[in-house]
């Protein structure tokens, strides 16, 4: 066997090896995108659901709060009619309609509380998403079978010139 076959033979079992190991390289570099990008497609449902129970306990807040208050008024006009105190004038007057602002405070409170939480949800599920469509763009641009062409021919002509160089040398 001539050195020139032995030098092509080895070359080739080169370029196989690089492309073997490119190509390897590039599905698994691949195989990490496409695990990003389930994440945040899970995360983005996960942060959907969180939405809808910010919003069933903001509801739920505000019914307690309705309730509270409703009971508060009455045990406030219940107190009073049994000391037969009249309500329509002056401190008991006064205490109601305080405690109708009051209620409309906290109602106020709850509400932007409640939408302070769904905003941020939001901004939470749309950075999901974007980490889920950068990581696509970036798993779009790899492809392992290129790689391991590209590291093939590499290789290939890279062991082309280094015979050509020895072929034409005054060593050989």
């Amino acid at each position: 066997m001539s050195f020139g076959t032995m030098f092509a033979a080895t070359s080739m079992f080169k370029a196989g090896m690089a492309s073997y190991g490119a190509t390897a390289e590039a599905t698994t570099e691949l195989s990490y995108y496409h695990h990003i990008i389930q994440n945040a497609q899970n995360n983005q449902i996960l942060t959907m659901a969180e939405i809808r129970n910010a919003e069933k306990r903001g509801r739920a807040e505000e019914n307690a709060n309705r309730l509270r208050y409703k009971h508060m008024k009455a045990s406030q006009k219940a107190g009073w009619g049994s000391r037969n105190i009249l309500m329509t004038g002056g401190t008991p007057l006064d205490i109601l309609l305080s405690t109708n602002v009051i209620e409309a405070v906290d109602r106020e409170a709850i509400a932007a509380n409640t939408d302070n939480e769904v905003f941020g949800l939001n901004i939470k599920k749309f950075n999901y998403k974007n980490e889920a469509d950068i990581a696509s763009a970036k798993a779009s641009t790899i492809s392992p079978s290129r790689a391991g062409t590209m590291a093939f021919m590499s290789s290939l002509l890279g062991s082309a010139g280094d015979y050509a160089g020895y072929k034409y040398s005054k060593i050989g």
